[in-house]
């Protein structure tokens, strides 16, 4: 055949209409007269697949490699759509992984800071929910100065450390419910009191009674 035929008929046809009719002998199905591909030059290709025995290779061509490939949607605050994790923003993304981690297996988690990263909002609308309905099923530790996911995700044992001359050191260990250890979490997450109840005085007022 003729080069410009052979290219006509490769950027025209589609492989498995071209194999299907070659094994069915319906060469006038790929004949296309537009573009010069004529029936003499596919009846000689055909003999030229018969002569040499290359109908097991035609019928690989068939054949289209399609790989698994998961989808992952995420449903905003607010919004009934679900928007694919790709248009997500930075944050929100890392947020929907977290999530999706979280939920998957049995072994502990350890996430370091995860706040650096994540929209404050979906802390507490997403991952501390999330938190709560996993309690119990596997050990979560997270390295933190978040108050969402201490004091709102209800965090069961706090460590809190300091370092000194390069080295961490554990300086108390417990439950909020401990003074010693509420009075550290009040400093290491919300920087003492005094920012604490400058922050509660200033930003109380959008807060509305329940």
């Amino acid at each position: 055949m003729r080069e410009e035929v052979l290219t006509q008929l490769a950027l025209n046809t589609h492989p498995a209409k071209f194999a299907r009719s070659m094994w069915s002998e319906s060469l006038n199905d790929i004949v296309d007269a537009d573009n010069g591909v004529d029936l003499a030059s596919v009846a000689k290709l055909f003999a030229n697949i018969d002569d040499k025995d290359l109908w097991e290779e035609l019928f690989e061509i068939q054949g289209i490699d399609r790989p698994d490939v998961l989808t992952i949607k995420f449903k905003k605050p607010g919004d009934h759509s679900y928007t694919a994790i790709e248009e997500l923003a930075h944050g929100q993304r890392c947020t929907a992984i977290l999530v999706i981690l979280l939920a998957d297996g049995n072994t502990p988690v350890l996430v370091d800071q995860p706040e650096d990263a994540l929209h404050a909002p979906w802390i507490e609308d997403y991952l501390v929910d999330r938190l709560r309905s996993l309690r119990g099923t596997r050990q979560y530790l997270f390295a933190t100065r978040s108050p969402g996911i201490v004091v709102s995700g209800d965090a069961e044992q706090i460590v809190t450390m300091k370092a000194t001359a390069g080295h961490g050191e554990v300086e108390a260990a417990g439950s909020l419910e401990r003074h010693e250890l509420n009075k550290l979490a009040l400093d290491h997450l919300e920087g003492g009191p005094i920012p604490f109840k400058r922050r509660t005085s200033k930003l109380g007022v959008s807060v509305t009674p329940s």
